[in-house]
């Protein structure tokens, strides 16, 4: 059990940001509940555990304690307690069964085993469910009568309400425990049918309570796992026709629970491969000793049977072959399973025990590589997934701090993913949550989306992606015209397929932020020019059929390298300043290249504006600035080369601006003209000999290039100079014809 402790503790110190919303789902809930507000009836989640976290932030706030870190904390203590119980509950189960070296063994490899290490110190009411699987399992296998039945059956249904996916354990293991005895104690299978019914009817009454509807979330999590696994095992049988019909008849149902039915696309497929759990496991979730030692287990209570060892069997077949079926597939499931795996890979370690020394040996040789191969799976897991939005809730706090924001005028903050900033705010920041996620921007309606754009606008700090702001023009209007950029946070590994986080504030209060663009319509082009610190003027031009000209002249370009932390992500500024001659309505994209000596290359390709000022709004005379932050590909081979080995970079700047038709094809665009006007820069290597000097020069897909910079490359950038050959890089991006 002390190793337990350890281990979690040691885990827990790894952990920067949630690693799951669902953590912060139980812990917002009860804290609404303790507030009095109403809770959303659209769930498939019970709110049994988020009750028992409820005395926690009421004592919070009946002891005016201000700081919501506090109340986290003891969540996560009352959760790190409850994993243990589960974990000497099991061990006593595999005790009785298997014997006292099982009982050790059990109780050794879940204190190890990496899901137990990271989802037990998580907010979740995984420890919970696991907890009571725990003792309904040692209840119903143990002495009979009456009583004893009730707690075994009530113990099971505390399970099912703690997590809904706890439905099949229950039912497998009553069904086998039940028939074990049903013939010599009648009097304990009624009571486990009697407790388990009434935490049933308790689950549902809880539901009434709390969100207004009988049995509610248990009926929508019926209907969402039951159809649909049954409607994509149709599919795969090679019944499309009943498949489909039943998946469209569960959606129906689905919407009428208030469910979510995951989009009205009746198409049915798993996010993962069914071999998923088997393939990863030695990859995630197990020491490979562990499997051993299961394999053991299983090998031995296959030769000689009994009711426990079938009920551990058949729980961990029959929830395998579920999940599998399902589309989502994680470890974190496995929580409740740990028990059972427990007793297996005990009764197989006891397999080893003996009084001769080199048993003695191997046990201890086992027993140290799942230490070591535990250690490692969980140094190799990403713990810091979301680890920016606390970094980004912190500049927040110690701007309120350094300001001296006060509870009466407390400083708003929203955040695109609200529940990855909450409970993180200090004193003097209030969090102010959306009434829509804007990552289903695409499925509200126009009331929902004007809604969002209302709130978005009066927050004084607003935290998120960018491409979250994109999806919609108005939004991102707003975004823009509110807020001025405060930092960008990023970490490629910790962050994975995640995009920067940009931390905003409102521009009155933060006059040295950038702002992603501006548009000045009464301003003289040339001394706007003439404060650049890169004026290079490149003019565009298009002759109509009717002999009009149209016209953008790039003013000039800057680069900056960004923070430090940003320069050690590959990231940098791009800042680009247009001026608008006549442009008849057209609108074109900014293709812009980046390359490096050898033609490696990306792009960056976008509407102006972020799309928010399309060319064909554009008033003749007018400037726009636009700015970007873009990151550098990190593989040498791919950019960069042996200029890598330095530590500055040389980069190529392409410009292009074609003009797309609605099948994404080029259809014309404006070309770069010669200073004077009368004509446009040849083709080829005929470019005038002042184009060469600027490092002008055309590219086969009609790129020209404009220019270049340098880049600093952070020590981690860069390729050692050990004369080893870096590859060559493909063609390279190209988008023109």
């Amino acid at each position: 059990m002390l190793l337990a402790v350890v281990l979690q503790l040691w885990t827990l110190a790894r952990i920067d940001g949630y690693q799951i919303a669902d953590s912060v789902e139980y812990m917002d809930r009860a804290e609404q509940f303790v507030r009095g507000e109403p809770l959303h009836g659209s769930t498939v989640r019970s709110f049994a555990f988020s009750a028992l976290l409820a005395p926690i932030f009421a004592l919070a706030r009946w002891f005016g304690i201000g700081e919501p870190r506090v109340a986290v904390s003891l969540v996560r203590v009352l959760v790190m307690l409850l994993g243990t119980l589960a974990l000497v509950t099991s061990a006593r189960c595999a005790a009785r069964a298997f014997g006292r070296a099982a009982g050790l063994g059990c109780a050794f490899v879940i204190a190890c085993c990496p899901i137990y290490l990271r989802w037990s110190v998580e907010p979740l009411g995984a420890s919970a469910a696991m907890c009571a699987c725990a003792y309904g399992t040692w209840h119903l296998f143990g002495p009979g009568g009456f009583k004893r039945g009730v707690g075994a059956g009530a113990w099971l249904g505390a399970a099912v309400m703690m997590a809904f996916q706890c439905i099949p354990i229950a039912l497998v293991l009553g069904a086998i425990g039940l028939a074990a005895r049903v013939r010599r104690d009648w009097r304990f299978c009624a009571g486990w049918i009697s407790g388990f019914a009434l935490l049933m009817l308790a689950q549902c009454a809880l539901d009434r309570v709390t969100y207004g509807g009988f049995g509610s979330s248990l009926g929508a999590y019926v209907v969402e796992n039951v159809g649909y696994n049954v409607a994509g095992l149709l599919r795969r049988a090679g019944i499309d026709d009943w498949s489909r019909r039943l998946y469209e008849a569960v959606a129906e149902l689905d919407r009428g629970t208030g469910g979510s039915t995951g989009g009205s696309s009746v198409q049915i497929r798993s996010l993962k491969s069914p071999w998923f759990y088997f393939l990863e496991a030695p990859r995630q979730a197990f020491a490979w000793p562990a499997l051993v030692l299961f394999a053991l287990g299983l090998a031995r209570v296959l030769r000689r049977g009994g009711a426990f060892g079938a009920a551990c069997l058949l729980v961990l077949a029959g929830n395998l072959l579920f999940m599998s079926v399902k589309g989502e597939k994680t470890f974190r499931l496995w929580m409740p399973l740990l028990p059972f795996l427990g007793v297996l890979a005990g009764a197989g370690l006891a397999v080893l025990v003996g009084t001769a020394r080199w048993r003695q040996a191997l046990v201890g040789l086992t027993c140290a590589a799942i230490v070591c191969a535990s250690v490692l799976l969980v140094t190799r897991a990403n713990l810091r997934k979301f680890s920016g939005y606390w970094r980004a809730i912190e500049i927040v706090n110690e701007h309120a701090r350094a300001e001296g924001a006060q509870e009466l005028a407390p400083q708003t903050v929203g955040s695109v993913y609200h529940w990855a900033t909450q409970f993180r705010a200090a004193r003097g920041v209030q969090p102010v949550k959306l009434a829509h996620h804007l990552d289903q921007w695409k499925v509200l309606d126009p009331e929902q989306r004007a809604a969002c754009i209302a709130q978005v606008d009066g927050y004084e700090w607003l935290i998120g992606h960018l491409q979250a702001f994109r999806q919609d023009r108005a939004l991102m209007q707003v975004v823009n015209a509110r807020y001025a950029i405060v930092d960008v946070l990023y970490e490629r590994d910790a962050y994975e397929e995640m995009a920067p986080i940009y931390v905003l504030r409102v521009k009155q209060r933060a006059p040295r932020g950038r702002t992603f663009f501006e548009l000045h319509t009464e301003v003289d082009h040339g001394a706007y020019q003439a404060a650049l610190a890169q004026p290079v003027s490149v003019d565009y031009r298009r002759r109509m059929a009717d002999g009009s000209v149209q016209q953008v002249v790039l003013l000039g370009w800057d680069v900056e390298s960004g923070t430090p932390q940003q320069q050690e992500q590959g990231l940098f500024w791009i800042t680009y300043h247009w001026y608008a001659g006549p442009l008849g309505g057209h609108d074109y994209t900014v293709a812009d290249r980046f390359t490096d000596p050898r033609d490696g290359s990306f792009q960056n390709n976008h509407a102006p504006a972020y799309g928010c000022l399309p060319t064909s709004e554009w008033k003749a005379g007018s400037i726009l600035r636009e700015s970007w932050l873009l990151g550098l590909p990190r593989d040498a081979a791919e950019f960069g080369g042996p200029w890598r080995r330095g530590s500055r970079l040389p980069i190529g700047l392409w410009i292009a601006l074609p003009e797309y038709n609605a099948e994404d094809q080029v259809v014309g665009g404006l070309v770069p003209f010669r200073s004077s006007g009368a004509n446009p820069y040849p083709r080829g290597k005929r470019l005038d000999p002042a184009a060469k000097k600027a490092g002008r020069r055309w590219s086969d897909d009609g790129f020209m290039q404009i220019g270049g910079f340098s880049l600093p490359l952070p020590a981690t950038w860069r390729v050692p100079d050990d004369g080893s050959v870096i590859p060559e890089p493909g063609a390279g991006e190209r988008v023109l014809p």
